[in-house]
């Protein structure tokens, strides 16, 4: 991340699906092939409600599972989620 914000899409924290893996691990190529974020096509199409609550189960069913990543890898992308999810409520209602 720089001041301007990620260095893969240039999206503030808050709002960069990149985020999930710069804070976590460096971002890896599949991330940076395409020019939107498949979760800011899901927001547009109205469910992203549901993908990130698919996703908070999904990460902390599998904690720690993945070879090569922690439990505490898993957990943070579920935070990820369940914050981008407390955003989307806070300011869509």
């Amino acid at each position: 991340m720089n001041q301007l914000g990620c260095i893969n899409c240039g999206r503030d924290k808050e709002d960069c699906a990149c985020v999930l893996w710069d804070d976590v691990k460096t971002t890896p190529q599949h991330y940076k092939a395409k020019q939107i974020e498949p979760i800011d096509v899901i927001d547009t199409m109205g469910d992203s409600i549901g993908f990130c609550r698919g996703n908070i189960i999904k990460y902390v069913m599998r904690a720690g599972d993945k070879q090569g990543e922690t439990m505490l890898d898993d957990l943070n992308k579920a935070k990820w989620y369940i914050d981008r999810l407390i955003k989307h409520l806070t300011t869509k209602g």
